[in-house]
């Protein structure tokens, strides 16, 4: 690289590293000022909010010192502090906008100075708001711990008066009593609100805000539930009662005349209930009329089940007791169990609905267990059979895998006679006969792992083999014969080999060859 080369390179990673150094610079100025912005905001919020307390409370008191000459000089001393805490607010927010001036001019220093007068005015300000907090006190407190379940309750009888004009005409019956309950109440709730807010008495305002809530609850249970008491109190009740004087005989009349007077009542107090004991009373008046037809009911449908249902359950215990006998299948317990089946059908004939409901019921219980004996008795049988099918099939492919490996000439090593005995005594005592799992369970594991080890040394012996052959055939072609010049070295191959012991053969081979 040429020296002017040189000098434009660096030039170029000067002005790099310059211009990389000034965004950096700018990018912590603006993350700085960011910061700064953000903590001005949260001041200035702070400090809106509280100078709008201060003035809220200074209106409470005003009023408050109308009603009761004992708040006048709480209401005089928060007055006196009235322009302090308004003159410190328009300076905090004069030197605020100092601030945000020399930020957007980027001044750090000249706002750094700034917020010092800042934060020193800030101070102040926050001391006046403590002053008038510790003036008012715990009124203020109680004011907050009720403003808002008072406001809730305004909310709750606004929906209640919405709801109860919109429905007017469906509550048309209903809708006096319940407009008067909602006007009581927000007398209720106005009167409280004005010992509260603008008396502050305090002392009864708990339990009067509570027992309104509890009201209010009854209230918008009353309606929910309003149009359906509508309907039944004043439609479709007062009509069964005209069609059941109809049809019934004059000595009837005087206890329907009794129970008409009992629903007149109801109708004229239904409010006064709670909504559960309402519907309690308009379900005893729908029971007074529907006895009979229950009742009737009731004998039509015990008629249709004894001349259908109980022939149904009498064939399902006939099929089930085929089954039973089918599968030759029967215990204790599926024995006490169809006892109970044979004793409940013969109380069918005599029983009541509701009894003979009852009985059918434990029938079909009865009936679904004793089932479920005879599904799991033949999935058992089956699972049973599956079994011994697959170990007769292992048993006999285990049996072939003996004969083949009694017979297999990669055997013949007198190392394996020890190996091939164990495995024939097996064989004699436990598989001459035709044995089943439970006979050779115990030496199943043996048998098996005998006969893998067997199967696993003919292979080994057919790999070695293979490798004896290969070397072997190898060397007897070479220049280099071992087997030419080492005669002892050829017959013990030679005794190995006529027993098929290559295994042992290779190594000896491999050996020599080294």
């Amino acid at each position: 690289m040429t020296p002017i080369e040189q000098i434009i390179y660096f030039s170029l990673i000067g002005v790099f590293a310059t211009l990389l150094l000034t965004l950096l610079i700018l990018l912590i100025l603006n993350l700085y000022i960011k910061k700064f912005v953000n903590f001005l905001e949260s001041k200035q919020t702070s400090i809106t909010r509280d100078q709008s307390d201060f003035i809220n409370s200074l209106k409470r008191f005003k009023a408050l010192k109308e009603q009761n000459s004992n708040y006048v000089n709480t209401y005089k001393s928060l007055l006196s502090l009235e322009n302090i805490i308004s003159n410190q607010k328009e300076k905090l927010d004069k030197t605020s906008q100092e601030l945000y001036s020399f930020l957007k001019k980027k001044k750090i220093l000249a706002a750094r100075k700034t917020l010092k007068i800042f934060t020193q005015k800030y101070e102040n300000f926050k001391k006046s708001i403590h002053q008038y907090q510790s003036i008012i006190g715990q009124i203020s407190a109680n004011w907050n711990n009720y403003e808002g379940d008072i406001t809730d309750i305004l909310n709750k009888l606004s929906l209640a008066r919405e709801y109860l004009n919109k429905n007017q005409k469906v509550l048309h019956n209903l809708y006096g009593d319940l407009k008067s309950k909602i006007d009581r109440y927000s007398e209720r709730i106005s009167f409280i609100d004005d010992q509260w807010n603008n008396q502050a008495k305090f002392e009864n305002v708990s339990t009067s805000i509570s027992n309104l809530i509890v009201d209010l609850e009854y209230l918008f249970d009353i309606l929910d539930h309003a149009k359906v008491i509508e309907f039944c109190l004043y439609d479709n009740l007062p009509k069964a009662f005209e069609i059941r004087a109809t049809q019934i005989h004059d000595l009837e009349k005087q206890d329907l005349f009794f129970i008409k007077n009992k629903f007149y009542k109801l109708q004229q107090k239904a409010l006064s209930y709670q909504v559960d004991a309402i519907k309690d009373k308009i379900i005893d008046f729908y029971l007074f009329f529907h006895k009979n037809e229950l009742e009737e009911f009731k004998n039509k449908a015990l008629h249709y089940m004894h001349t259908n249902l109980t022939k149904i359950i009498k064939n399902l215990c006939v099929n089930l007791q085929k089954q039973l006998n089918y599968y030759d299948f029967i215990d204790i317990k599926t024995s006490e169990k169809w006892a109970k089946v044979i004793k409940l059908y013969e109380k069918l004939s005599d029983s009541n609905f509701e009894e003979y409901i009852k009985n059918i019921n434990k029938i079909i219980h009865l009936l679904e267990e004793i089932n479920y004996f005879i599904i799991e008795h033949v999935f058992e049988n089956k699972r049973q059979q599956t079994i011994d099918l697959a170990f007769q099939e292992e048993l006999s492919q285990s049996v072939h895998l003996y004969f083949e490996i009694m017979q297999n000439e990669m055997l013949i090593s007198a190392k394996y006679h020890s190996s091939l005995e164990q495995l024939k005594n097996m064989y004699q005592q436990f598989f001459t006969k035709k044995p089943n799992f439970v006979d050779v369970e115990k030496i199943w594991n043996r048998w098996v792992e005998s006969l893998s080890a067997l199967i696993e040394e003919i292979a080994l012996n057919e790999h070695y083999k293979s490798l004896y052959l290969s070397v072997y055939t190898s060397l007897m072609q070479s220049e280099r014969n071992i087997l030419q010049n080492n005669a002892e070295l050829a017959i013990k191959l030679k005794k190995l080999t006529a027993v098929n012991d290559y295994q042992e053969a290779f190594r000896l081979l491999k050996r020599a060859y080294k």
